[in-house]
């Protein structure tokens, strides 16, 4: 599977894209606060719907899921948050509150 290494940004950076006529599914995450102070991490689901009947022009929606302050010195995974229905259909995004080079970020993904 798919994943991805950062360290915690201050705007919004895009981790992968989903590909058309597939769903995203977050498999894995591992959050390491290796820094002397707390931050927030959110995930964020950025896409646009496709044209309706209702909607002509469709804006850009975004969708959080998920959202924790991690404090220092802590380290989360998949085991802490539970990663059963944390899907994607657009940008799979993460923001934290403060960019930080001691804050680090493992996603691990796959399309259906």
């Amino acid at each position: 599977m798919p994943s991805d290494y950062r360290d915690l940004p201050s705007a919004a950076e895009t981790i992968v894209t989903c590909p058309p006529d597939k769903v995203g599914k977050l498999r894995g995450i591992h959050i390491s606060n290796a820094g002397t102070n707390a931050r927030l991490v959110t995930l964020q689901d950025v896409f646009t719907p496709d044209v309706s009947n209702g909607e002509a022009s469709p804006s850009e929606q975004t969708v959080t899921l998920f959202k924790r302050n991690i404090a220092s010195g802590e380290d989360i995974d998949e085991n802490d948050i539970g990663l059963d229905g944390i899907e994607f259909i657009g940008a799979l995004k993460i923001i934290g509150s403060v960019a930080d080079t001691d804050y680090h970020i493992t996603t691990v993904y796959e399309f259906e």
